[in-house]
Order: C-alpha cells, then structure tokens, then sequence
C-alpha cells in the first residue's frame, strides 16, 4: 500500500475521482491518509472538485399530489397548508 500522496500526479488524482469515481475518503483510504488531506493534495495539483451539496434531495416520484404541492410552491404559493393524504378535502389550517 501506498502511503501518501506526496508523489502523486494531478492525473492520477483526476483519473481516481473523476475516471473511476472514487469518494475522497476512498482515496484517502487508498493512501492511508484523511479525506481533508486527499481535499489539500487536489486543491495544490488544480484538480477541480464536484460540488457540494448543502442539503440532501429527493427524487419526485411522480405522484400527482406531491407534484400540486411543489407546484405551488413553485407558483408563489407561500400560504401553503397540509393536507390530508386520506382526505384530501381537509385542511390543517383552518379551524374546524
């Protein structure tokens, strides 16, 4: 096993996290070193990183009321209000 990354080239950096798609702990379990050392090698060889993503998402599924729901948030809908997947004409934010 190697040890370090010292010697090793931006190229093989690239072909690493980009050509096999490796994560930075990945690599940095590769070399017996932590990910923010793989993260200083890259930024000191010019190898440009995949963004971050700051919040997890998720996938739309396709069902039609999750897709009303975004759409009117999408739409300004900022007066938004939940709705009762068992019945649908119910609205939590109006008083009974």
């Amino acid at each position: 096993m190697v040890s370090g990354l010292k010697d090793v080239t931006k190229e093989e950096l690239e072909e690493l996290y980009w050509g096999q798609n490796l994560t930075l702990s990945q690599i940095g379990d590769m070399f017996s070193v932590t990910y923010p050392t793989v993260i200083y090698w890259m930024e000191k060889r010019g190898v440009r990183r995949k963004g971050v993503r700051k919040y997890k998402t998720k996938v739309f599924n396709g069902d039609e009321l999750e897709k009303a729901y975004l759409m009117g948030l999408r739409l300004g809908g900022s007066k938004c209000s939940a709705v009762s997947k068992t019945d649908p004409g119910q609205n939590f934010n109006q008083p009974s």
